[in-house]
């Protein structure tokens, strides 16, 4: 249904980052109410609305983090399909460099050394990683922010099982 307003607001699929296979990289969220059935006395709970997100595309194709909102373009939905909100938090991005690639021993290294940096207050003793790919982090739609610098967006669980996403710096290429 999001898709089908795009060409109202005058963009395309050509617009939003697509995953390997092709398909829009997309995030869904809902939200509720929950109560106390008065009869039964079962907890239960109602959607009010749903929510579906598409990210910008990075100059060069490369991955997308977005902190908060920043990047994302958001339609919300209530009873019937109707249209409640949308919320666009694209920017005009200049990549301020491009990423030579780093081995997996470098990449280990410059966390072991401290070398990242997390939106976590700590990075982990230990993690287990699940991906590993180019990334230019966007902050929320508060920051002013002009310029994309790479990153490698390390993702992974900590030893208490919490999911962890590390940013270790790129080397720049001349």
């Amino acid at each position: 249904m999001a898709i089908k307003l795009f060409p109202l607001l005058g963009i395309s699929t050509n617009n939003l980052h697509h995953r390997p296979d092709g398909r829009l990289f997309t995030s869904f969220g809902e939200e509720g109410v929950t109560y106390n059935e008065r009869v039964t006395k079962e907890r239960k709970r109602v959607v009010i609305q749903r929510s579906v997100s598409f990210y910008q595309t990075i100059p060069g194709g490369e991955a997308v983090s977005s902190v908060g909102d920043g990047g994302q373009l958001r339609f919300t939905f209530v009873s019937e399909g109707k249209v409640a909100a949308i919320e666009w938090f694209f920017r005009k991005l200049e990549q301020a460099g491009l990423a030579k690639p780093k081995s997996r021993q470098e990449l280990i290294k410059d966390i072991k050394a401290g070398r990242c940096w997390t939106w976590h207050q700590k990075v982990p003793r230990s993690l287990t990683v699940t991906n590993c790919e180019l990334a230019y982090p966007q902050g929320n739609s508060g920051t002013y922010q002009p310029h994309v610098w790479p990153f490698y967006m390390v993702t992974g669980t900590s030893e208490e099982g919490r999911p962890v996403t590390l940013f270790v710096s790129a080397k720049w290429r001349d």
